[in-house]
C-alpha cells in the first residue's frame, strides 16, 4: 500500500497451497490448501480455507483482525491421535501411540490482547502410556475451555478396565486434577503384592490436587 486509503481490499483465492504449523513438539504439514481470504473489510480479513493433513480434510473459517476481534473455527472430521501430541503441554507425561480423534472442533477468540480457546473432540481406540503405564482401548469425549479440560472416557490402564470423568486444569506446572475413577472388575494384583487384598475388586475413587502430588479419596 502507499497510503491508508489505498489498502488492498480485494479477495485472495488459494489453490493447491502448502503450509506448516509449528507447535510445542513438532510440525504439521498441510497440503492441497484451497479457499479464499477476503480483505474487503481490512484490517479484518474473512477466512474460509480447506486443507488435507495425511489425506484428512480440515477447515478453517472465520475472521482475523490484528487490530480488533478475531474469531476462527477449526474443524476436522478425523485425525490420527498420535499427531495431537504436538499440542500437548510439555509437562504432561502422556505418550500416544495409536487410535483416532474424530469430530474435532476448536474455536479461537482473541480481542484486546486476550485469547480464549474452546472446543471438543471424540476419541476412538486410543492407546499410549501414562506415567510409564499402558493405556489401551480409550474411548470417550473431551471438551475444553482455555486451560480446563472436561473428560469422560472408558479404557484400560495396565489392562484393567477404568472409567474416568471430571476435569484437568492445565498450566505451567503439573496439571490440577478433579477426577472420578471407577471400575467394576479391577485386578488389584497389577498394583503389587503389598496390598492386603488380591483379586478382582470394584471401586470408585476421587483424585484431586496436582498431578505430581495427587490426593486420593475412596
Amino acid at each position: 500500500k502507499t497510503s491508508e486509503s489505498q489498502e488492498f481490499q480485494g479477495k485472495l483465492t488459494i489453490e493447491k497451497g502448502q503450509v506448516s504449523v509449528v507447535a510445542n513438539a513438532g510440525t504439521w504439514k498441510l497440503e492441497e490448501l484451497k479457499g479464499k481470504v477476503d480483505f474487503s473489510s481490512y484490517p479484518a480479513m474473512g477466512v474460509d480455507v480447506r486443507a488435507l493433513y495425511k489425506g484428512k480434510e480440515m477447515t478453517l473459517a472465520g475472521q482475523f483482525n490484528a487490530k480488533g476481534r478475531t474469531g476462527l473455527t477449526l474443524y476436522a472430521q478425523e485425525l490420527p491421535a498420535v499427531d495431537l501430541k504436538v499440542f500437548l503441554p510439555e509437562n504432561i507425561s502422556l505418550q500416544i501411540v495409536g487410535g483416532s480423534v474424530k469430530q474435532i472442533e476448536i474455536n479461537l477468540v482473541q480481542e484486546g490482547g486476550k485469547r480464549q480457546w474452546a472446543g471438543e473432540a471424540r476419541f476412538i481406540d486410543v492407546a499410549g502410556e501414562l506415567e510409564g503405564n499402558s493405556l489401551t482401548g480409550v474411548e470417550g469425549r473431551a471438551t475444553f475451555a482455555n486451560q480446563k479440560v472436561y473428560l469422560l472416557a472408558n479404557g484400560n490402564w495396565k489392562e484393567q478396565p477404568l472409567r474416568a470423568s471430571g476435569t484437568l486444569t492445565l498450566g505451567q506446572g503439573s496439571p490440577v486434577l478433579a477426577l472420578q475413577l471407577e471400575s467394576k472388575a479391577f485386578d488389584t494384583r497389577v498394583l503389587g503384592e503389598q496390598l492386603p487384598v488380591q483379586g478382582l475388586a470394584a471401586f470408585a475413587l476421587a483424585i484431586s490436587g496436582r498431578g505430581d502430588q495427587p490426593v486420593l479419596d475412596g
